[in-house]
């Protein structure tokens, strides 16, 4: 088995983690890399603690490399994720919902959700909108 390198944890990044870990309130996988970042500043190796943990050790060796690269905070909180903004804001889905409560166009008794779709599209507040869209919109409002 090959040995680590030297693994060094500050006390003050250790007392932060174990008071962390103590609170409960985190993420699994959050709480995970701090128990992890622990065992391996007690001297366990690699190989032990992706056992311990049911890690692949691969995923032991990049949380130190981030943690030594980038500190504490990297390990307790996730990075910002990329990816597009939602297409349906809090504009469209106020929109929805006031249509939904209008008055239903000539000839219907009540508002159908592609009939609202429609409108939608129709009154240019999204470019397009399924009715399963709007149905979620409305179910979220019950």
């Amino acid at each position: 088995m090959r040995k680590n390198k030297a693994f060094e944890l500050p006390a003050s990044d250790r007392a932060r983690l174990e008071k962390f870990i103590g609170s409960g309130h985190s993420l699994a996988r959050h709480l995970k890399h701090a128990q992890v970042l622990l065992k391996l500043a007690e001297g366990w190796q690699n190989q032990q603690v992706a056992h311990t943990f049911s890690l692949c050790e691969k995923t032991v060796i990049t949380i130190r490399r981030r943690f030594l690269e980038e500190g504490v905070e990297a390990i307790l909180k996730d990075k910002p994720r990329s990816g597009a903004p939602p297409r349906i804001n809090g504009d469209v889905k106020a929109l929805t919902i006031a249509t939904a409560c209008s008055p239903a166009p000539d000839g219907h008794i009540r508002w159908t959700l592609r009939m609202l779709s429609a409108r939608l599209v129709e009154l240019e507040a999204i470019e397009e909108i399924s009715h399963e869209s709007v149905r979620d919109i409305l179910k979220k409002t019950k």
